[in-house]
């Protein structure tokens, strides 16, 4: 006989109020939230098989569970007094906490005894209180308070197991977060709805979501964050829109949702509501204005420490909430038929102005830039030295100690344990790649390198290869198209033999039969497969221990924020520019799609950008070698605080108090000045000025019937700039071949000569 098929919605129970009750953990919270806001209703197929226990081959529950199946011997830790209450169970809630328990298992996960007894006895509990007979019956503030009068019943007949109020709430806590999260599975199973129609967004519960095979750590999303019906539904279906379209990934839609957050709450404090969307523009100027600078304060930000937000953080938050009423713009029918709001047919355009005008400007933005050239963003050589000399501080045992010395003083610390954490420091000190890209790696991320790069001779090596060995191949999960792999030394191979072993001794402990994981760097907690990755907060807390422990201060005695890791990836990139490598290599490791993105990352030092200067012979507009010297010359040009007298084509002599007057005539100016560099750039624009001259004349001819003359004073102009570029490119090709021109954002391999070349001055240069 087939089961009642009822709503998925929690039951209308009376329970009695409960004394000293916890705040929910914030998971079980939203699942809270989720089940009392959007009642869901069940499959009557799934529900009736269900019902009747025939649904063995949907649930795949293994035969005898738990007895008989060792799931509870061995992921429980032992025998569990709850195998006597297990037969007592209603039939359906036996069958739900059988695939659920089981399915969590199999995923690597670990159900403590505290948890399975506890969770086994609440479910038996309410359904002889109350009659249930699902997980999915109660809330999980129902649940809690059903645990905490079960509790209560047994202290009362049973003194003896009366626990101290600090373990009541601890396990209180794990139970119901556990319970919330079979509550979710069940629920997700049951529900007809479509994934997106869900409150909560979880890319690992929910496998209808999209998501790349490597999908980093944000993947939870809540729209019930946002309390205004008409926003939440909005922000609902232009996220479910791009990440249906693979316009965007579930990580990129929970950071976008987190700005609408931010928006909500500045809504909720200045009493905005629905008004916003029909809100003329100088009144949406002012909301945008006063939004701008409530992203910049800290306390608007609603997070535990306060500080100023960058002029990058508070761009991202605008430029969010301007792509969702661009999207409402051009949306306008769907989205007022999706919410029921009419307003949202009155977005236009103005909207989507009024927040992106807001933008920190480019100033804000260029004094950031200041801090990556300046060298701010990179650390020093002395700073990764000693690094590198105390980071066997994470790796040690905790039972073994480390001596070091800081300031002159001697100190002796215990390890950390954290051998995880010290091979990706190491790592990232030698490859500066992201924190994602090597927490996401494949256990076996080492490919064969046919030709072997040769490196330096070096006879303390021992024979071992001091150059490239293998190509090391990372998840490259921020840019779509990029390099994936880079070529890596034997020092960063032994890293990797050394983490494959470490993880293989980790499953071995655990008892796993799984001998090749997913993941090089693996979760330390509830992962006894090893699918899941090492997160970054469990790297960022072993960071900031080792900074704390080991002392690693910058040269004013302040600790360096570690946790900063995309430093590391500065620091490389200023490395190798500066090292003289070219850009389009740079380009090429960094995994950049662009040249201009990896001169972003570089920090090129003063010295090397003069010596770079001065390595090269600079050719004036007559074709000849500039008279003047060229150290001279640099500190004339003041390149060491700026490049406003850096041209396309060459270099502007024109002293920084005076301002230029010939426009774009610079190849007829006896101020101008270039050199090998720009080759190509002459040569580009010596064949664009004859096809000019050519079109020009064929109008001219066209309009007036006779051929432009030469006295023509557009085509004198003209013709002037041409012989200028025949002479400069005819002298430049008749340099040294040492004289060769810049490649890359560094040139420390360059050599300068060894004494500034004589050069005698027949006339005074201009002032």
């Amino acid at each position: 006989m087939s089961a009642t098929v009822r709503p998925l919605h929690p039951a209308a129970v009376t329970l009695p109020p409960a004394c000293d009750l916890p705040p929910l953990p914030r998971f079980a919270q939203w699942v809270e939230d989720e089940m009392r806001h959007r009642p869901a209703h069940a499959d009557p197929a799934k529900r009736d098989k269900l019902a009747a226990g025939t649904d063995s081959r949907w649930w795949e529950i293994p035969a005898g569970w738990p007895a008989s199946s060792g799931l509870v011997k061995l992921d429980v830790g032992g025998t569990s007094r709850a195998e006597d209450t297990w037969p007592t169970l209603p039939h359906g809630a036996r069958q739900e906490l059988a695939w659920t328990l089981s399915t969590v298992c199999a995923g690597g996960g670990v159900v403590s005894r505290m948890v399975f007894n506890g969770t086994v006895a609440a479910v038996s509990w309410a359904h002889r209180q109350y009659g249930l007979a699902s997980l999915v019956d109660l809330t999980p503030q129902q649940w809690a308070h059903a645990i905490v009068h079960r509790r209560e019943h047994e202290g009362w007949t049973n003194p003896g197991r009366r626990r101290s109020g600090t373990a009541e709430k601890s396990s209180l806590n794990q139970i119901v977060q556990f319970l919330a999260r079979l509550q979710r599975m069940v629920w997700l199973h049951y529900a007809t709805e479509h994934w997106w129609q869900a409150e909560i967004w979880d890319a690992d519960m929910d496998p209808r979501i999209p998501r790349r095979p490597h999908e980093p750590w944000m993947s939870k999303v809540n729209m019930l964050r946002i309390k205004q019906p008409w926003l939440r539904e909005a922000t609902r279906l232009w996220l479910a829109d791009g990440i249906t379209r693979d316009l965007i990934r579930i990580s990129t839609a929970v950071g976008r949702h987190n700005s609408i957050c931010k928006l909500v709450v500045f809504l909720t404090e200045r009493g905005i509501d629905v008004d916003l969307l029909t809100a003329d523009r100088a009144s949406l100027n002012g909301i945008a204005r006063d939004f701008a600078v409530f992203c910049r304060d800290p306390v608007g930000r609603g997070v535990r420490r306060a500080r100023i937000v960058g002029a990058p953080g508070a761009n991202a938050v605008l430029n969010d909430v301007a792509q969702l009423f661009e999207f409402a713009a051009d949306n306008a029918a769907e989205l007022r038929r999706f919410t029921g709001v009419d307003a949202w047919g009155r977005v236009g355009a103005e909207h989507t102005s009024a927040f992106r005008r807001m933008c920190a400007r480019r100033g804000e933005v260029a004094r950031k830039r200041a801090q990556i050239t300046s060298g701010e963003k990179a650390y020093r050589d002395a700073e990764i030295a000693t690094i590198l000399s105390r980071a066997t501080v994470l790796a040690l045992p905790e039972c073994e100690t480390f001596t070091y010395t800081h300031r002159g003083q001697h100190f002796t610390v215990a390890g950390l344990g954290q051998e995880q954490a010290y091979r990706m420091l190491l790592l990232q000190i030698k490859t500066g790649r992201r924190m994602s890209e090597l927490a996401l790696m494949d256990f076996d991320p080492l490919l064969p390198l046919l030709t072997p790069v040769p490196g330096p001779d070096d006879a303390d090596t021992g024979g071992r290869p001091v150059g490239g060995v293998a190509w090391l191949r990372y998840q490259q999960t921020k840019i779509d198209g990029s390099a994936d792999r880079i070529v890596v030394d034997q020092e960063c191979v032994d890293l990797v033999h050394a983490q494959q072993d470490w993880v293989r001794r980790f499953l071995t402990e655990q008892g796993s039969p799984v001998r090749q994981p997913r993941y090089l760097f693996v979760a330390p907690r509830q992962n006894r497969h090893g699918n899941r990755p090492y997160r970054p907060g469990h790297y960022y807390e072993a960071l900031g221990q080792f900074v704390d422990a080991a002392r690693i201060h910058d040269e004013r005695d302040q600790p360096l924020p570690l946790t900063r890791t995309h430093q590391f990836r500065h620091t490389v990139a200023t490395n190798f520019a500066n090292a003289g490598v070219p850009v389009y290599v740079l380009q090429r490791f960094l995994g950049h799609t662009t040249p201009t993105m990896s001169m972003h990352y570089v920090a090129i030092r003063d010295e090397t950008a003069e010596q770079a200067f001065l390595s090269l012979v600079k050719i004036g507009a007559d074709g000849q070698e500039v008279p003047m010297d060229r150290t001279t010359m640099y500190d004339l040009l003041q390149l060491d605080r700026g490049t406003d007298r850096v041209l396309p084509n060459g270099l502007c002599l024109l002293p920084p108090a005076r301002q230029c007057d010939k426009g774009n005539a610079c190849y007829t100016c006896g101020m101008f000045a270039t050199d090998r560099s720009f080759t190509e750039v002459h040569q580009e624009t010596l064949e664009r000025t004859r096809t000019l001259i050519a079109h020009r004349q064929r109008q001219h001819e066209q309009r007036t019937g006779r051929p432009m003359a030469e006295s023509n004073v557009w085509l004198r102009e003209r013709l002037q700039e041409i012989t200028a570029l025949e002479r400069i490119i005819e002298r430049l090709g008749q340099l040294p071949e040492d004289q060769h021109s810049l490649q890359g954002g560094g040139v420390s391999a360059r050599v300068a000569p060894a004494a500034p070349v004589p050069i005698e001055i027949t006339r005074k240069p201009r002032p």
